[in-house]
């Protein structure tokens, strides 16, 4: 049978390993690595989003000497809504944003929610110590639920924060929800404002100071809407169509629930203010919707922003608290939208509110297209046909007295049975925007769904403007006279776009559309490694480094392999999910399931160096030292054959031998906390790098060089194996030298133990040849070859390809040689010289799967998956039970996972498959049953590189099967993995699996 080929399979299973070191020495830079920073799956390409983990509401909008600041809320340590803190980001112009550290972080009064921030300009609260002026942020502490609002400074423009001595300002004076001050200078009655929420209605104080406030009066308990809770509201003059002598207050309000278009949204006030009271000069019953989307929330407008500007400037959280926790994307949760201008426009029913994009935003566009004096038919237009975009920008107006069709519109996103419909109802007057088959819409039931807002025509046109990125649309129609704001999550190949007509033709006096560049340059991680992919867990390149966060143990693996080196990073611990560890892999194969591992392990203060063999970790040694949170450590390890050093800053704390693994991946470890690894580095000092075991030289003189394995002989001699297999990819890398005026070096497989049969496929450097033979009973027999010019000295790239009887043959990339022959079924690997010298090196050998192992658990186990975490799934899990209590379960085959036998609901769990390469057409399908919950019980498709969960099914509360089909084939090439979840406990709590079919490229 197959061997298994492991990079790192055991040698000794006792064998004691050596403790890594870390250190702070000063590390020379190198180039980013820049892998898929911010190219996730639903990543937006210029909306605003956080590197990692959750946001929600914007926070202390403030303009000063040049830059934007755009603080938000933030949970730095998980994808839902936790403790509260404050992100922070700069700007230019609202488009290309900088990540900076994190501004505010919980103190002993509690969690930091929404606020302001203001430029004290004339240093009112005495805080300024130098030359620039001092921003005071204004926020809510929240303990436990009891709110009082705190103020904090700077006077480093922004970048670092003092929390104000006598915190809070605003006690809290018996109201449960009292929070988000939004705070301006008064002119008029030269001091400062604050607006507050106050359950459901708003409070307003003023101060000279913005320490001492006073109670100046309450709005809102018989206006408005009050379906929720209001929440973040802002309050500002702007001037009626553009007239500085003629200025109106309006009041915005963002309320937890009840808007209208369900959940949370935002409402607005216009009327007046004379410093201490604002007074709504519509009737108290009138709603005005700011936005008629699912998806703008709490926004809230900069401050300071320059006379000479002129421009009121905001932007909002692009979610909805009816999902917000649960939408699909990793390893972020939320956007930003646009940044938008707003203006007080006269419409025949009054004064209102119209929002515009920022001018700033036309510096991206790119690929302009225009079309004028379009007839679009029912039938369906190909106007469009050959634009293909996931980020762009379109102006469309139609002619609505001389279109017949009772909708027309546009359709983006568009894809295979996708697509997100925006249009005009004529007869109803209406702006709509339909996401019912907009893309992924299973992680909540409020999510599909058609908006609509009232728009009349101007002058018999209705204008469209539209911007569509990734994971979102924003529709503005008739200069902003309305807007819809909602989230999308297209699959990533749905990039058409269609102009359409319902009933009828549609006249399109005109239409532009721009593609819209990417505003987020490369990867802030450092590092000489490349190609990282995440075997588990949630990992993301953040400006701290490489972030990984786990409950429990998650690995990322580089794809450069080593055996001698010098491996050494910056580790960072954070303490967000309980203190933990951070740590170096090393020696790995593709999973770590074998691998040596050192770490900093700030929850036990050691610094601890273990193996894991077949998953189960054996600690070797560990180092007592006193570790923090949040400090840097610069951990390194040196290897040399079986010797094991690690170093502490700079000092070595371990010094031993082991025997386990000789050579393998790199890559790095958080267990139990998150992490932050920066100027990770690896400098491969020797060594012959493979996977191979017990190479053992047959003839010929064979030795180990800082290059590689190097093997010698006038005639033909061998190093074989002591792995073996039969269908299999095995590959190196090979260089001939010139001893003997050149030669040949070969790839020797399904060999016996001497070489006397055994296929060999070479470089032949003296004939200019590659080719592929065979030794029967020790005489050679020429199969193929391939003519070729072949140098001394030069590396090749020698790859076969074996599955039953065909043979191919790589030469780098290019296939030189397919040929039959079944003289050999199976055998040993190994490698082969003739009349010359020649060096191997990254000498692997994989299996040809063309399916997961065990994809249908007929080998009555876990056998190819891999249990990440909990209890959930064991190999009792799987049975051949045909029955269950209320049918059959209709399994294929023999055996399936079924996840309640084994401990029923109330244990959780996830699982997951071995890394591999999607091939084929692209299309999985597999057999599910259990609970419905597609939150908490199901089977996804994962991207390697990124954690991003590509597709996702549950169950139907039977556990009689049912298949589930994707068509993946736009990710054929990409790395993946199949995860199953279970995280729900009670009825049905559990999920089942079997059959799993998956195109598996070699």
């Amino acid at each position: 049978m197959y061997q298994p080929k492991r990079l790192n399979k055991p040698k000794c299973a006792t064998a004691i390993i050596a403790l890594l070191g870390l250190g702070l020495a000063i590390h020379t830079p190198v180039q980013a690595a820049d892998s898929a920073y911010y190219d996730e799956t639903y990543r937006p390409q210029y909306h605003f989003t956080p590197e990692a983990n959750w946001m929600n509401d914007p926070n202390g909008m403030v303009y000063y000497a040049g830059e934007y600041h755009l603080f938000y809320q933030h949970y730095p340590y998980g994808l839902q809504w936790g403790p509260m803190h404050w992100g922070h980001a700069v700007s230019t112009d609202m488009v290309s944003w900088k990540h900076l550290p994190i501004a505010l972080e919980p103190d002993q009064l509690g969690d930091i929610f929404s606020g302001s921030a203001v430029v004290d300009w004339n240093n009112t609260s005495g805080f300024q110590t130098g030359a620039e002026k001092p921003f005071v942020a204004i926020f809510t502490h929240n303990n436990n639920g009891v709110q009082s609002q705190s103020i904090a400074y700077s006077n480093d423009k922004g970048r670092t924060w003092t929390k104000y001595a006598g915190n809070p300002v605003i006690p809290n004076p018996g109201i449960a929800d009292f929070r988000d001050p939004k705070v301006f200078w008064h002119q008029g009655s030269n001091r400062w404002v604050m607006v507050l929420a106050a359950q459901d209605r708003i409070r307003i104080y003023t101060s000279t100071n913005l320490k001492n406030w006073s109670y100046a009066s309450e709005f809102g308990s018989n206006q408005g809407n009050h379906g929720g809770v209001w929440e973040c509201p802002d309050l500002f003059e702007l001037p009626v169509d553009g007239n500085p002598n003629h200025k109106k207050w309006v009041l915005q309000v963002s309320i937890g629930n009840g808007s209208v278009s369900g959940g949370s949204g935002m409402q607005y006030f216009v009327g007046s203010f004379d410093g201490t009271r604002f007074v709504n000069e519509n009737p108290a019953e009138t709603t005005f919707w700011t936005d008629y989307g699912k998806d703008f929330y709490a926004a809230v407008s900069w401050s300071d922003v320059p006379a000479t500007d002129g421009r009121r400037l905001w932007l909002g959280w692009l979610s909805n608290w009816q999902y917000a926790n649960d939408v699909a994307t990793t390893p972020w949760r939320s956007a930003m939208s646009i940044p938008r201008q707003l203006e007080l426009k006269t419409f025949a029913e009054g004064v209102r509110v119209v929002q515009k994009p920022v001018s700033e935003l036309t510096k991206l566009r790119t690929n302009t297209k225009t079309w004028t004096n379009q007839v679009i038919p029912s039938t369906g237009s190909n106007l469009l046909s050959g634009t293909s975009t996931d980020a762009m920008e379109i102006i469309a107006e139609f002619q609505v007295d001389t279109s017949t069709a009772s909708q027309f519109g546009l359709k983006v996103r568009k894809g295979k049975n996708q697509s997100t419909t925006i249009g005009y109802d004529k007869a109803a007057s209406q702006l709509f925007v339909d996401r019912t088959q907009a893309g992924n819409n299973s992680f909540s039931q409020h999510v599909p769904g058609r908006h609509t807002a009232p728009l009349a025509p101007v002058n018999q046109k209705v204008k469209l403007h539209i911007f569509v990125d990734r994971s979102s649309v924003e529709v503005f129609g008739n200069d902003g006279r309305q807007v819809i704001t909602d989230l999308i999550l297209p699959d990533r190949n749905s990039l058409g776009l269609e102009v359409f007509a319902t009933g009828g033709n549609a006249t399109l006096t005109s239409l532009t559309t721009h593609q819209l560049g990417r505003v987020w340059g490369s990867s802030p991680f450092q590092s000489n490694l490349s190609n990282w992919s995440s075997v588990n867990g949630l990992w993301a390149d953040t400006i701290a480094g490489k972030q990984g966060r786990s409950t429990d143990d998650s690995f990322i693996l580089s794809q450069q392999k080593a055996a001698d080196f010098t491996y050494e990073a910056d580790v960072t611990v954070t303490d967000g999910n309980g203190r933990g560890a951070g740590a170096l892999v090393f020696r790995s194969n593709q999973d770590a399931t074998n691998a040596y591992v050192a770490n900093v392990d700030a929850l036990n203060n050691v610094v601890k160096l273990f193996k894991r063999v077949n998953g189960v970790a054996q600690v070797i040694a560990e180092y007592p030292a006193n570790l923090d949170t949040k400090t840097p450590y610069r951990l390194k390890v040196t290897t040399k054959g079986d010797s094991i050093k690690v170093f502490l800053n700079g000092s070595q704390v371990i010094d031993t031998v082991d025997t386990s693994y000789t050579s393998g991946l790199l890559g790095l470890n958080v267990w139990n906390a998150t992490a932050t690894f920066q100027n990770v580095n690896v400098s491969n000092q020797s060594g012959f790098v493979t996977d191979l075991h017990n190479l053992t030289p047959v003839n010929g003189n064979w030795v180990d060089t800082a290059g590689g394995k190097q093997g010698s002989h006038t005639g033909d001699a061998f190093l074989l194996s002591s792995d073996t297999g039969y269908d299999s990819v095995y590959e190196a890398d090979i260089t001939v030298g010139a001893t003997g005026g050149g030669g040949a070096g070969a790839l020797v497989f399904r060999s016996d133990a001497t070489g006397a049969n055994a296929y060999l496929a070479n470089v032949d450097a003296l004939n200019d040849v590659v080719k592929l033979f065979k030794f029967v009973n020790g005489q050679a027999t020429v199969i193929a070859t391939y003519p070729t010019p072949l140098q001394t000295g030069t590396t090749y790239h020698l790859k076969v390809v074996t599955s039953g009887s065909q043979i191919k043959v790589y030469l780098g990339n290019t296939l030189v040689i397919t040929a039959n022959d079944s003289s050999f079924a199976s055998g040993r690997f190994g490698l082969n010289v003739w009349n010359s010298t020649a060096t191997f090196q990254q000498v692997s050998v994989a299996p040809n799967q063309t399916e997961l192992t065990n994809h249908d658990f007929e080998t009555g186990d876990l056998t190819g998956w891999n249990v990440v975490s909990g209890n959930a799934f064991s190999p009792l899990d799987v049975t051949t039970d045909t029955h269950w209590w209320g049918g059959t379960f209709n399994q294929n085959g023999a055996s399936h996972l079924f996840s309640y036998r084994d401990g029923g609901d109330a244990q959780t769990g996830v699982l997951q498959s071995n890394t591999f390469t999607l091939g084929g057409d692209g299309e999985i399908n597999f057999l599910v049953s259990g609970g419905n919950d597609s939150a908490n019980l199901y089977v996804a498709l994962v991207r390697a590189s990124d954690g991003a969960e590509l597709f996702r099914a549950t169950g139907s509360n039977s556990e009689t099967y049912q298949r589930v089909s994707w068509d993946a084939s736009g990710h054929v090439g990409t790395q993946v993995y199949v995860k199953v979840v279970d995280q729900a406990t009670g009825g049905f709590g559990h999920i089942n699996v079997d059959d799993v079919n998956v195109p598996v490229r070699p």
